[in-house]
């Protein structure tokens, strides 16, 4: 019987980096996609647009840099299931 020689199937040299990318390319799609449906419920429902009408003022100008923050990183850290 002759002995094979292993081979990883993973670089695993190279993964933390392909993990980062892959991360961060999911995370925009994902934070576009939020954002149009949000634009879009906003804009074509009453509930939408009475939300806008009480919050929008949160989440525009210079001030809300901090709030968006605080979103982006809560769309980041959510769990996988």
């Amino acid at each position: 019987m002759e002995s094979e020689t292993f081979t990883p199937s993973i670089d695993w040299g190279n993964e933390f980096a392909q993990s980062t990318w892959w991360v961060l390319k999911a995370f925009g799609i994902t934070v576009v996609c939020v954002l149009a449906i949000l634009l879009l419920i906003g804009r074509y429902t009453t509930w939408g647009r009475q939300w806008w009408r009480i919050t929008g003022d949160y989440f525009k100008g210079r001030d809300s840099l901090p709030v968006w923050i605080i979103v982006f990183f809560m769309l980041l850290s959510r769990p996988l299931k």
